[in-house]
């Protein structure tokens, strides 16, 4: 019995214990988000992990020193063309906004690879091919040929002028209605303005 009262008992400093709560909920957060964005490294627009996995993008570009954002550009590029690939082959798209905004988005990437000179002449041409591509699909599935328009962008053009031409008409009818009424009203004396 002696034996045991002399030996020292360790005691923790008290302000141990909530550092150590700190550090794990800290460690569990990151390994939740790490987990989180392998999760949704396969998802496509539409789908719940997408905008995870393009916010990590936008980080991991963001963290990125300049003189390597060009491996994160073409990584990017080559997931844009992947997911347009996949959303095409699927039978059914839920919403076709999706995919034209990563269309979009392919494009808008594959100029910021350009511009910034991250693409030789080969990959540039290689990759420009696979946007045709991709695009061409788009309009032989969704069928955009609508007046021999040769695609969804020219037939987009097209329906913004008609809608334009038609917003305009409307005015003008409009006008020649409330114009038509005045004259009415003033003609037989019931001007109630």
């Amino acid at each position: 019995n002696l034996k045991k009262e002399l030996i020292p008992v360790k005691m923790r400093p008290a302000f141990l214990k909530p550092i150590i709560v700190f550090l794990l909920i800290v460690i569990f957060v990151i390994f939740s988000f790490a987990g989180a964005i392998y999760a949704s490294s396969d998802s496509l627009p539409g789908e719940i992990l997408y905008p995870v996995k393009r916010t990590s993008e936008n980080i991991l570009i963001f963290i990125t020193p300049y003189k390597y954002e060009s491996f994160i550009y073409l990584k990017m590029l080559n997931s844009r063309m992947n997911e347009a690939s996949t959303m095409l082959e699927q039978p059914e798209i839920k919403n076709l906004q999706f995919l034209k905004n990563l269309i979009s988005d392919l494009d808008y990437t594959f100029e910021k690879c350009h511009k910034r000179k991250y693409l030789d002449k080969i990959q540039s041409e290689q990759i420009q091919n696979n946007i045709i591509m991709i695009k061409q699909n788009f309009d032989k599935k969704y069928g955009m040929k609508k007046n021999n328009k040769q695609n969804y962008y020219e037939q987009k053009t097209e329906n913004a002028i008609e809608s334009e031409n038609s917003n305009a008409e409307n005015n003008k009818n409009n006008n020649q209605n409330h114009n038509n009424q005045n004259k009415y009203k003033w003609k037989y004396g019931q001007n109630n303005s």
